[in-house]
């Protein structure tokens, strides 16, 4: 099955794995309108990223909703086309090689979060973001 989990402008994403707060599972296996294949929105009913599940895919913005506390182990590995994800300053946990592959990827994320702990950790651009 699949899941509406977030809107970006007029872009709507479509998503299977991952756990969200109705204990579906998020994946992304489509999405349409103005930018879709720039920009990717996981919206507020995304609690957490489970291990490897979106490793590989075609994002290049991604922009985790506020209710995200947690990224899984190698969850965006291979995403070699990324160059950004915004992450909030709930998330508390960010797994081993998270973003591995990803080298053209900037974080975006608050001052002193795990975020910016992590990408300290592995060499990942950062820009703090109020």
């Amino acid at each position: 099955s699949a899941a509406f989990i977030g809107r970006v402008e007029e872009t709507c994403v479509f998503v299977l794995g991952g756990v969200s707060s109705s204990g579906a599972s998020p994946r992304v296996i489509g999405s349409y309108g103005p930018g879709a294949e720039e920009k990717t929105s996981l919206g507020g009913a995304l609690n957490a990223i489970s291990d490897e599940a979106f490793m590989g895919c075609d994002f290049v913005y991604v922009y985790l909703g506020d209710s995200m506390t947690k990224i899984g182990a190698r969850a965006f590995k291979g995403c070699a086309g990324m160059v950004y994800i915004e992450i909030p300053a709930s998330v508390t946990k960010i797994g081993e090689d998270a973003f591995s592959g990803c080298g053209k990827l900037t974080i975006g994320c608050a001052a002193g979060s795990a975020a910016q702990a992590y990408a300290g950790a592995q060499g990942i651009r950062v820009e703090i973001i109020p």
